[in-house]
């Protein structure tokens, strides 16, 4: 909200962090340490707390009500204000007593999340569910739809509550064949599988309340919501159908913002442009988009000159629609909550207190339901109304002091000025808002998906601007719905602001590491980002435009200094990456790279990352297994790519999803590569030796064989990649005196017992020989046959299970050789 020192450049005053935030934070802690370190299935029988810990517990807990209740005694008798930390109020009495005070409130904290997921432990909720789901048939209960449905490999998938036998405790994945809605009630003939523990993806669900999947075989019966709920849900499909989602991009991004049907979105692709470039909350009714709603309301209703009291209702009264109109997911319902508390304490006459009454309703409602701590919907709703409360007027401020209002004719006349001087106000508190969410809820998007995305602060600052536009003509166009006419026109207009929203995002997403897939990146990013805030909270510096500019050029300059040495001037080299039962390898010179496989799914992309792989010319695809071509699809968004080549006859006739990758990648088809072929990359040559004629790609002797040689001021490097030749095309390749002596051989099929002979590896006489073999994988790989064949011959193996990646360089003695890339 506006603010006088918001407009007169001063700085505001830091704001109080109440307590209730520091038990917030430590309740959340707590919870996610318990719940990682104990089985949430498990039932009394299994898990007892030991007597001395709850006799603990109660002790610490009664010391720290006894120390709060006697520091706040002495703190009145001196005439002192309590229950905040951080702010610039008080004494240097309080400040003597604010640790130990702090010390014991967190120890409280400490005690009621330990109570709190030891009693639902005890309970036994999830144990129950699960029992009663693997002892029963599925169709003996409802299965009521929590959430929008997404698309999967399998069909729909959507959050379900499971009721019936008087339970209703806890929910399961859905999967369903059928397209489903929130609300609806369903019976079903199924399969249920339990959250497995033994995997992260288990321990992942059952932290969030998610106790297993139920895979529905025949839907039997759907029951619509019904009441408010059945209103809500038809008035919603009838303006996603005057959208018409289907019959651009444009209307799928205004629908998705507007509705938050993501349907349309996610099957375009355009879902991952919003990932890659950051943005992804700018199409999701979670906390960030309510924030800007919310915004927006605020400064139409200060725009129409309203008094503080109808602008906070009308905020909170539009908002609420806004909430239910798009199915009333729950994050957003708790987002809405805790703004309701925080702006009723504003209309209270307790501004200071707002986020106090924030932090109290979350902490209820994490100690009520312990699984919400791992939930990443509450923890960003929780972020961003927490963020807003602490950092929406300094963004305000710093905008006004980074961003003045540009000067203007007299010309223009006074009336006209001032209209132009409160909309660039107006769009400085949105986009400070926009910008806030971004930031605090960032650090928990990294550590929950893994990802960063570098280019995510450009994106928000020209894209915010842009959705302030968007929000308000989808809204507008959903009341015009029953108008056809007026809806046509508003809908062009905000085809326009979509269009350009789209524009933004496809150079962005083009960016070299625009969205970086690391988890050590992310966390370190996580931990960067949570410092900063915390920084801010407690320093709360005065923005000086030049040192921010300033500092701002700096770390563009060192981020680009790092990309250009990365980009165009990477060193010569040849890595087999780490990517488990599966085949990935990385020719590169200076600007040019091309990988040869691209392994599983799901595997490639964090080993190039790791390797500072930034682009890729191209990627060949020796043959048409999954272990050598299921990561290409990986790449799209991560990783730009140019070309893709596949082997001689085999073009047109590649698995349809590999098709579907390589042209959401490239934008075409795949390219035939044929004997004695060769691709550049910088200063390396590399020549298709095998097959020689054409072939499906079906099998192991259809795989593409290339000769790489190299020559340059580094040294020399000969090397021969087999993808998963074996034996008696590596015997073809050595009678036709294709090759000869090599530096280094990429081991064929694995490293299984039929990829060389002894005779064949001494014609080789490989320096170096490297197997890609995943770790406990069942086929034995690398065999030792194959090892002992190799060693005899005098290479040095090496095998992707044992030492990571590896790469290999040129030398003037030979091959230079790096492990654990």
């Amino acid at each position: 909200m506006s603010s006088p020192w918001d407009r007169a450049g001063e700085r505001p005053p830091r704001p109080m962090v109440p307590l209730a935030l520091h038990c917030l934070a430590a309740v959340l802690v707590c919870q996610q340490l318990v719940l990682a370190g104990h089985d949430p299935m498990a039932t009394m029988d299994d898990f007892e707390m030991p007597p001395y810990v709850w006799a603990l517990a109660v002790v610490l807990g009664l010391a720290g009500v006894g120390a709060t209740l006697a520091f706040r005694r002495k703190s009145r008798r001196a005439g002192l204000r309590c229950g905040s930390v951080g702010s610039e109020s008080g004494c240097v009495h309080h400040r003597e007593h604010r640790l130990p005070f702090l010390a014991c409130v967190l120890c409280v904290a400490a005690c009621c999340a330990v109570g709190a997921v030891s009693a639902h432990v005890a309970g036994a909720a999830g144990d129950r569910l699960v029992s009663a789901l693997e002892s029963s048939p599925v169709s003996a209960y409802d299965l009521v739809v929590a959430n929008d449905p997404s698309m999967s490999t399998h069909g729909y998938r959507c959050r379900a509550r499971v009721v019936g036998d008087g339970m209703d405790a806890g929910e399961v994945w859905l999967v369903s064949k059928e397209r489903l809605s929130v609300g609806d009630s369903v019976r079903c003939v199924g399969r249920f599988k339990r959250a497995d523990p033994g995997d992260e993806w288990g321990r992942i669900c059952r932290r969030q309340g998610v106790w297993g999947t139920v895979t529905s075989v025949r839907t039997q019966e759907v029951r619509p919501a019904g009441g408010v709920g059945g209103i809500v849900r038809d008035l919603r499909s009838r303006v996603s159908d005057s959208f018409g989602p289907w019959e651009s991009e444009g209307r799928a991004v205004l629908d998705g913002s507007v509705t938050g049907l993501r349907e349309p979105l996610d099957a375009r692709g355009t879902s991952e442009l919003f990932r890659t470039c950051g943005v992804s909350h700018l199409v999701a009714v979670s906390g960030g988009h309510l924030a800007v709603v919310a915004s927006v309301c605020d400064a139409v209703c200060l725009r129409l000159g309203l008094g503080p009291l109808p602008r906070i209702m009308a905020t909170l009264v539009g908002s609420g629609c806004f909430v239910a109109f798009c199915g009333a997911p729950v994050s957003a319902v708790r987002a809405w909550v805790m703004s309701v508390v925080s702006l009723l304490s504003v209309v209270a006459g307790r501004r200071s207190h707002a986020l106090s009454s924030v932090s109290l309703v979350a902490l209820g409602m994490a100690v009520a339901d312990p699984t919400l701590s791992g939930q990443v919907g509450f923890l960003l709703s929780v972020g961003a109304v927490v963020g807003l409360c602490l950092y929406a007027r300094y963004a305000s401020y710093a905008l006004g002091v980074l961003l003045p209002v540009p000067r203007m004719p007299r010309v223009l006349g006074e009336r006209l000025r001032s209209v132009v001087v409160g909309v660039w106000h107006g769009g400085q508190d949105v986009l400070g808002a926009t910008l806030v969410a971004q930031a605090v809820t960032a650090p928990v998007l990294a550590c929950s998906f893994a990802e960063v995305s570098l280019v995510s602060p450009v994106a928000n600052l020209l894209l915010g601007p842009l959705f302030d536009l968007v929000v308000p003509l989808g809204v507008t166009a959903a009341c015009l719905a029953g108008v056809p006419w007026a809806q046509g026109a508003v809908l062009r207009a905000a085809d326009v602001a979509c269009g350009a929203v789209l524009a933004v995002l496809r150079v962005l997403s083009r960016v070299p590491g625009a969205c970086l897939s690391s988890e050590q990146l992310a966390w370190g990013f996580a931990a960067m980002g949570f410092a900063c805030l915390a920084a801010l909270a407690v320093w709360w510096p005065p923005v000086r435009p030049r040192r921010v500019w300033g500092a701002a050029g700096i770390a563009c300059l060192a981020l680009a200094a790092v990309l250009v040495r990365w980009r165009w001037f990477a060193p010569a080299r040849i890595c087999v990456l780490d990517v488990g039962q599966g085949d990935a390898i990385l020719v590169q010179d200076g600007g040019s790279a091309v990988l040869v496989d691209a392994g599983v799914q799901g595997s490639v992309v964090q080993p190039l990352l790791r390797a500072h792989v930034l682009h890729l010319d191209a990627v060949v695809v020796t043959h048409l297994h999954a272990d050598h071509y299921g990561g290409v699809g990986d790449l799209v968004g991560s990783i730009p790519c140019a070309q893709v080549f596949v082997g001689p006859g085999v073009s047109g006739s590649e698995p349809s999803e590999l098709s579907n990758d390589i042209r959401r990648l490239t934008g075409g088809d795949a390219e035939e590569l044929r004997y004695h072929d060769q691709v550049r990359v910088g200063g390396f040559t590399m020549e298709v030796v095998a097959p020689t004629t054409d072939v499906t790609g079906l099998t192991n002797e259809d795989s593409l064989m290339m000769a790489v040689r190299y020559g340059g001021p580094s040294g020399t490097l000969e090397a021969l990649l087999t993808g998963d030749a074996e034996k008696d095309q590596l015997a073809g390749v050595l009678q036709r005196n294709d090759v000869g002596d090599i530096d280094f051989l990429k081991v064929g099929h694995h490293g299984s017992e039929v990829s060389l002979e002894e005779g064949e590896a001494r014609s080789l006489d490989a320096e170096v020989s490297v197997a890609s073999a995943g770790e406990g994988n069942s086929y034995g790989h690398p065999r030792q046959e194959c090892v002992d064949a190799l060693t005899s011959s005098g290479s040095w193996f090496l095998c992707t299970k044992d030492v990571g990646g590896v790469e290999v360089r040129p030398g003037r003695e030979g091959p230079v050789v790096r492990a654990g890339l």
